[in-house]
């Protein structure tokens, strides 16, 4: 341990974040009442052996830090509820982490991470498990025995599917983050089947291509994301979320809307359509009860469909949440030139008209003029 570092012993949290540590200070090992220390932004590369003497430390955060390997001392921490390991450059776990069954959160975002020990299975507590931005082609069987897991993340990674049984296992996860990976097919019956609890999916730019009939698995979903893919079409069985109150699918490549997310009706708040193929107003939406948000720019919408009777009586409502689109927006501004123009065209053609009328009068008056001469 290093020994430039001052600190009072009797510290229950303690800050040393951003000092260019290479080491961890000797003084910390007397902090026999620590519970939360943060190390994060420094040089650390390894721990020493005298920070198992930190018998109540809870919480550790070792974040944006040199260590390439898990250093061994730490398993001697028993009492850790939280690790934070995040934006180091780890390539691999022991399978000694799943000594430390007391966590409930693991955060190893921002590693080099290929693979995790099927031992990590062993966390029993663990609630939050943070694999995203690592090098992941496929998800660590071993997370399946996670049972108590509610949120998982393992965003940008490279992964095409999930596993088998992973909704059947997880069954309390209740927020899961896909996005930045290569699914292309939207996750199987088989791998959501379960996921009873979930509330919240994120799955930005998967390079999905549609919305597929597993989706009726979800059924406590209240938020789907699905930015910046390639979906053309959504299952017909999206109108079996019934608890879904938010859909987010801008930047795809949509043209139409199944007649079934009509069964949103009572839930549905909010609905994002951004920079999509459409080249009508979807009227279904119109029948949604309690939608208050249509986000629809940047599609090719010129104009609104005549509406059916059904909806004439909700239509001020709806439309003070409709955003005009960018192609409507152009169209109104190349009509108002165009008018503009031809008001240019029609005052120039009077002028020249007066003005030709003018001349026309010169004329006549010169000629007048001559003949009083001849005259004469």
């Amino acid at each position: 341990m290093g020994n430039n570092i001052k600190v009072n012993t009797k510290s229950k949290v303690l800050f040393l974040t951003r000092r260019k540590l290479k080491s961890i200070p000797q003084s910390i090992s007397q902090c026999s009442e620590l519970t939360h220390l943060n190390l994060s932004n420094n040089q650390i590369k390894t721990i020493p052996k005298k920070i198992s003497k930190l018998k109540l430390l809870k919480n550790l955060t070792l974040s944006l830090n040199h260590m390439t390997t898990l250093p061994n001392n730490i398993y001697l921490l028993q009492t850790l509820t939280n690790l934070n390991l995040s934006l180091n450059y780890l390539k691999d776990l022991s399978p000694r982490i799943g000594t430390l069954t007391n966590l409930q959160s693991l955060d190893l975002r921002g590693n080099d991470l290929v693979s995790l020990p099927q031992a990590i299975g062993e966390l029993l507590n663990l609630k939050s498990l943070d694999l995203g931005k690592n090098k992941l082609k496929t998800v660590p069987l071993g997370i399946l025995t996670c049972t108590n897991l509610d949120e998982l993340f393992l965003d940008e990674n490279q992964l095409t599917e999930l596993p088998e049984g992973f909704g059947s296992s997880l069954k309390n996860l209740r927020s899961l983050q896909l996005s930045f990976n290569s699914f292309e097919i939207f996750p199987s019956k088989e791998s959501l089947k379960g996921l009873v609890g979930l509330k919240y999916l994120s799955a930005n730019s998967c390079k999905l291509k549609e919305i597929g009939g597993s989706v009726s698995k979800l059924k406590s979903i209240n938020k789907i994301i699905a930015r910046m893919n390639r979906i053309t079409t959504i299952s017909p069985k999206i109108g079996k979320l019934t608890t879904l109150e938010s859909l987010i699918l801008q930047h795809n490549c949509l043209q139409t809307l199944p007649d079934e997310i009509v069964n949103l009706s009572n839930n549905l708040k909010s609905l994002d359509l951004f920079y999509n193929h459409f080249t009508k107003f979807p009227i279904q939406l119109f029948s949604l009860r309690v939608l208050n948000e249509i986000l629809i720019d940047g599609n090719k919408i010129k104009q609104f469909t005549p509406l059916p009777e059904f909806c004439k009586n909700e239509i001020n409502l709806k439309l003070k949440s409709f955003n005009k689109n960018e192609n409507e927006n152009k169209i109104d501004q190349v009509e108002d030139e165009k008018e503009k123009e031809k008001e240019k065209e029609n005052e120039n053609k009077i002028d020249q008209d007066q003005d030709e009328k003018e001349i026309e009068k010169k004329i006549e008056k010169g000629k007048k003029k001559k003949k009083k001469k001849k005259k004469k």
